[in-house]
């Protein structure tokens, strides 16, 4: 690198901070989309959907796929987002896209309704900062976590087979992930992302389950299409050219409200009752015969690279958040840790054992927690570190890890759910989580057999004993940013851990 160069990129580096509140938006706004408001850029989402409903584990139902067209406005306040969002379900097995669901809880056939949300548009405002981390490895990472509670427009007096109830309840955690290099030292409009998006809520509407206990729960892998719909599944683009051609382009003004999935159900079910037609109606399907299953599996090359390590070291730090409906959510605590962890390739399959040590630390300060006073329930807790084992081995068969490509990109996603539940005679309640994994991989690390990985950790789960709240309603939201170490390599400057 010329002299002069270097000069100037250590000059630029010293310059950008994500903690400037413009430049922090900026930098979002170039990652997520474009500052060209000329530009719309498409988003590709691929997500895999799972049941639990109480006293149970994850029960994987369909999958999820479409994608976001948006453009970014710029405003003297910050930027207006204007977008769409179309996306179908998918047979986890087949991949076929279904319009016909066999309820696996009730036995009885669903309507599917495709997610067709116009508009989905956000005011960005400049001052408040998003949430960043920066990785090691040239990655920065944001973070937007949205804990929802609000009136559900589905009210239970007149939509009771489609309701959870009078509140409508849903944790939204998404991450993005670009070069920092590329932030810091260029002024490229529309930069490259990958992208993380876990979901939990109360049932589908459509899948008519109002008044029974459980939640969905999402992990969906997403990254910009740098072909836009060229790298969106024909299958899906035929469905929208001839059903929802405004889904092609983004908006050109900002409208509000938004649509949701919740809207434009009861949208459907009210036109149908001033018709005087059923609330559901059952489309005939052509049932396609000898359809094969889609292989879901986790690349050899993943789990065979990281074997070859004595062991390796991944770190995380994230946060975590109190939820009780009706009450809002509280950022209770940070945490930071490392996970050391091990691959070994055993006659059953793959098999990874995890040793985990960290901290709770004070969401405002960032100092190790030993004591703590609950704002829950303003009693003062001991506060232990955070510690732990994991093994897993995963069978032929297991679906519960795989991995897909990330085109163009030249990364390898591996996502992973997996869940506990038992039943605690020392306190008489469940003792649950359901644990989502969603990493990513450049290919040119694992096929240098020197592998690196940055993504996203997620986790629901009951109450701890030591919080002092056994039997209470609600739960912990888990969030946390992933990098296994690789480069010593370093980012200065301050983040703001998600």
């Amino acid at each position: 690198m010329a002299l002069w160069s270097l000069f100037t990129l250590i000059g630029v580096s010293l310059a950008f901070d994500l903690n400037d509140p413009k430049t922090n938006l900026d930098s979002v706004i170039r990652t997520t989309g474009s500052t060209d408001p000329n530009i719309q850029t498409v988003n590709y989402i691929n997500g895999t959907i799972f049941l639990r409903f109480p006293g149970g584990t994850l029960q994987k139902v369909f999958l999820l796929e479409g994608f976001n067209i948006a453009r970014k406005v710029p405003k003297s306040f910050g930027y207006l987002s204007l977008s769409k969002e179309f996306l179908v379900y998918r047979n986890y097995k087949t991949g076929e896209i279904i319009d016909v669901l066999m309820n696996p809880q009730t036995r009885i056939p669903n309507e599917v309704f495709y997610i067709h949300n116009d508009p989905v548009n956000v005011n960005f405002t400049y001052g408040q900062i998003t949430p960043f981390t920066i990785l090691e490895n040239d990655r920065v990472g944001f973070n937007n976590d949205i804990l929802l509670q609000y009136p559900n427009v589905l009210d239970p007096q007149h939509y009771p087979k489609y309701t959870a109830g009078p509140i409508y309840e849903a944790d939204e955690l998404f991450q993005f992930y670009t070069r920092y290099s590329k932030l810091a030292t260029t002024n490229i409009q529309d930069l490259n992302y990958t992208s993380t998006w876990s979901r939990r809520s109360q049932f589908l509407p459509w899948l008519e389950l109002g008044g029974i206990n459980g939640h969905m729960y999402y992990v969906s892998t997403n990254w910009k299409c740098l072909q836009g719909f060229a790298d969106v599944p024909q299958d899906i683009l035929d469905i929208v050219k001839n059903k929802f051609p405004d889904f092609l382009n983004a908006p050109d003004t900002f409208e509000v409200p938004n649509e949701t999935t919740w809207s434009a159900f009861k949208a459907v079910i009210d036109q149908r009752r001033k018709e005087g037609k059923p609330d559901i109606i059952i489309p005939e399907v052509n049932i396609k015969q000898g359809l094969r299953n889609k292989p879901t599996h986790l690349d050899p090359l993943i789990y065979e690279t990281l074997a070859k390590l004595d062991s390796f070291t991944v770190t995380f730090t994230g946060r975590v958040y109190s939820e009780i409906t009706g009450n809002n959510p509280i950022n209770l605590f940070k945490v930071k840790g490392i996970l050391t962890c091990k691959v070994n390739l055993t006659p059953g399959g793959p098999q990874i054992v995890a040793t985990i040590k960290g901290n709770f630390l004070d969401p405002n300060t960032d100092q190790v927690l030993t004591m703590w006073k609950n704002p829950l329930t303003n009693q003062t807790n001991y506060v232990p570190p955070i510690s732990g084992k994991y093994g897993k081995t995963l069978f032929k068969g297991d679906d519960s890890v795989w991995s897909l490509p990330v085109p163009k990109l030249e990364e390898t996603a591996v996502v992973g759910a997996t869940s506990r539940s038992f039943f605690n005679n020392a306190t008489g309640t469940e003792d649950w989580s359901v644990q989502l994994l969603d990493v990513f991989f450049p290919n040119e690390d694992l096929k240098s057999m020197n592998p690196y990985m940055y993504g996203t950790w997620i986790k629901y789960s009951s109450w701890p004993e030591w919080m002092g709240m056994t039997g209470d309603e609600g739960l912990l939201v888990w969030r946390m940013n992933l990098e296994l170490l690789k480069s010593k390599t370093k980012y200065k400057g301050k983040s703001i851990i998600g």
